[in-house]
């Protein structure tokens, strides 16, 4: 499970194409600055020569700035460590 973000970090979200990725800021601004030049590419796979990159234009990245009352962690599941236990059944399951 994803570790919850520390109290006071100021935080963002990335969108790199179809992808939207919560970080700290300081991180965000970091990998936007990376990929500022990038070019969106399809690859594919030619017999002999391997792969072959053809480029489809520039790479859609957005930088957003979240407020701490924005993110939602994911709820544990009852699940979450039990390694080793069977599963717990719901009434009428063990049929």
């Amino acid at each position: 499970m994803a570790k919850r973000p520390s109290p006071g970090t100021p935080m963002c979200v990335v969108k790199v194409g179809l992808t939207t990725l919560l970080m700290p800021a300081s991180a965000g601004l970091k990998l936007v600055t990376a990929l500022g030049g990038a070019l969106e590419v399809e690859d594919d796979y030619l017999r002999g020569t391997g792969y072959v990159y053809r480029v489809t234009g520039e790479a859609s990245v957005q930088y957003q700035s979240v407020r701490a009352d924005q993110v939602r962690m994911p709820v544990p599941s009852p699940m979450a460590g039990r390694r080793g236990q069977s599963p717990l059944l719901l009434e009428g399951d063990g049929t």
